[in-house]
């Protein structure tokens, strides 16, 4: 975080710090590195399996707030211990608008988290604001999302999110948003969730469509 901090990294595109066990005192103090604004040509963040709780998810969402990170077009939080808290911070720096945030941002992980239907709610509300135009791409798989997150997050698609891009033809081909396992986890000592590993893929003109999901193995 020191070497962040000081500039020394300013052409830096991907840092990769996944399957470390950064917590949220190390969440903190690159979050403090990140909000120097010394990462500002960074594409790609990943933070993946880093035992990160919300008290950390909401100092990156600080740095997030900030602007600093207005060129990041892929964020890797998955498999971390992120619940509501942490994710509606989240929702709240992309929504400040301040700085663009994260306008050019088209991934965002967020799967094997403890992420519920209050965060995802949070989150939809981003969404529908319009905070995210250019994401393509949003994973949620195994996480505690019930039927009130999912409506939310349907709301928020059905509203016009993202957003159709000019085009002389409204059937754009090729970009989706992909949407992995919005179903709760599986009962520990319970059958399987039949659709736990299923992905369902959301046209990207969702509102032509009859807002109908298409679900596939």
């Amino acid at each position: 975080a020191g070497a962040i901090a000081s500039g020394s990294l300013p052409n830096l595109e991907k840092l990769y710090l996944n399957v470390n066990t950064i917590r949220d005192a190390g969440m903190a103090a690159l979050a403090g590195a990140i909000g120097s604004g010394s990462l500002g040509n960074l594409l790609q963040l990943h933070l993946e399996h880093n035992q990160i709780r919300d008290a950390g998810m909401a100092a990156l969402a600080g740095a997030i707030a900030s602007g600093s990170l207005g060129a990041l077009q892929s964020l890797g939080l998955g498999g971390n211990k992120i619940g509501d808290a942490g994710v509606s911070a989240l929702a709240g720096a992309l929504a400040s608008g301040s700085m663009a945030s994260l306008e050019r941002l088209q991934r965002l992980d967020l799967r094997r988290n403890r992420i519920g239907d209050a965060g995802l709610s949070a989150l939809a509300g981003t969404l529908a604001s319009g905070s995210l135009a250019k994401l393509t791409h949003l994973y949620l798989k195994e996480n505690q999302i019930g039927d009130e997150g999912l409506k939310a997050l349907a709301s928020a698609i059905a509203s016009g999110f993202p957003p159709l891009p000019p085009s002389k033809n409204s059937s754009i081909r090729g970009k989706r948003i992909i949407l992995l396992a919005f179903m709760k986890n599986p009962p520990r000592n319970g059958p399987p969730n039949p659709v736990a590993d299923k992905e369902f893929s959301i046209p990207f003109n969702f509102t032509d469509c009859g807002a109908r999901f298409k679900c596939s193995r």
